[in-house]
This record gives C-alpha cells, sequence and structure tokens, in this order.
C-alpha cells in the first residue's frame, strides 16, 4: 500500500496539486489522508470556518474517520460522519466549502468513499439561525451552479452506464428537476 501512495505523490504533484493544498482554484477545499490532517479553514464576510477530519487509527495503512472538528467563528461543533468510514494508505479525502443551498454561506462536506467508484460525501448545511451546521446526509458529490441555483450529481451504475440528476431546493429540500 506505501507503493502505492509513493506512486501517487509524484501524479498528484505534476497536476499542480500539493496534498496540503486546496485542490479548488477559489481556495474552497483541502486534502487529507493517512498522516495528512490539515486544518481547512476558509472565510468569508461573515464567517470564518475551520475544519479538522478526526481520524483514528485502526493499521499501520488505515483510519477511521470518526467525525469532522469544525470551528465557526471560534464556536466548536463536532459533526459526526456515516459509520464505518474507514482511509487506506494512498486514498485521498477531501474537505470542501461549498454554499450547495445558494444562501450567501459556506455549507461543509467530507469525502467518506475515497477509492470507491463513486464519491460520496457527508454533507452540512450552515444554519444561520442556530450559528452551526446542520447535516443534510451523505449523498453523491454534488456540483453547484449558482447561475440557475442548482445542484448537479452523476453516479456510475454499471460499467458503461451513469445516471445523471439535476436538483434544485424546495425549501430545505433537494428535488429532482428535468
Amino acid at each position: 500500500m506505501r507503493r502505492v501512495a509513493l506512486l501517487l505523490f509524484p501524479i498528484i504533484t505534476s497536476c499542480g496539486v500539493s496534498p496540503l493544498q486546496s485542490i479548488s482554484k477559489d481556495g474552497n477545499a483541502c486534502l487529507f489522508g493517512v498522516g495528512r490532517v490539515p486544518t481547512c479553514e476558509h472565510e468569508s464576510a461573515a464567517l470564518k470556518v475551520k475544519a479538522s477530519p478526526m481520524l483514528a487509527p485502526l493499521a499501520d495503512d488505515q483510519v477511521l474517520l470518526q467525525a469532522v472538528a469544525a470551528s465557526i467563528n471560534g464556536q466548536e461543533q463536532r459533526l459526526e460522519i456515516a459509520p464505518d468510514t474507514v482511509f487506506f494508505a494512498g486514498d485521498i479525502g477531501h474537505i470542501a466549502f461549498d454554499d450547495i443551498n445558494f444562501d450567501g454561506f459556506p455549507d461543509l462536506a467530507i469525502t467518506t468513499s475515497a477509492g470507491a467508484k463513486h464519491v460520496f460525501l457527508d454533507y452540512w448545511l450552515y444554519s444561520q439561525d442556530a450559528k452551526r451546521f446542520v447535516r443534510l446526509g451523505n449523498l453523491p458529490e454534488l456540483t453547484a451552479d449558482p447561475a440557475t441555483q442548482t445542484l448537479s450529481l452523476q453516479v456510475q451504475v454499471s460499467e458503461t452506464q451513469y445516471e445523471r440528476k439535476r436538483l434544485k431546493w424546495d425549501g430545505s429540500n433537494l428535488i429532482p428537476i428535468n
């Protein structure tokens, strides 16, 4: 397993991405994995958010992702993760701060399926009223389109077939659209 991680490092860095730096152009995400536990930060006019994955060792080459330690303007919050989320050496996950409900505040997501065909993340929406993150759920990776205020996702259903969906918000619920 360590050989795989060593082989992936030059590939990742040759793409211009350091494993400890942001993976998005606007600085809304950072990488983590076995041996890499950064504190990811996002700052906007209203919020300063910090988030760190809470990992527990299972073996030399694997860790259990237990939770995310989040700080919102200095207020601490523990965000519980989907159970049994394991990362092996060479797996790289990310924490992202994208505004997926288009309310002007960063929401938080963390990879829960590194190394799998489908990328799933645990998502939390920032609640301005509660001044904390509220769990949305474990979903396929969502791509936000602020211009249309829609989200899209793609899941591989067979070796050659993908299911693509577009979603929009109806209050606090996500509903599919054509």
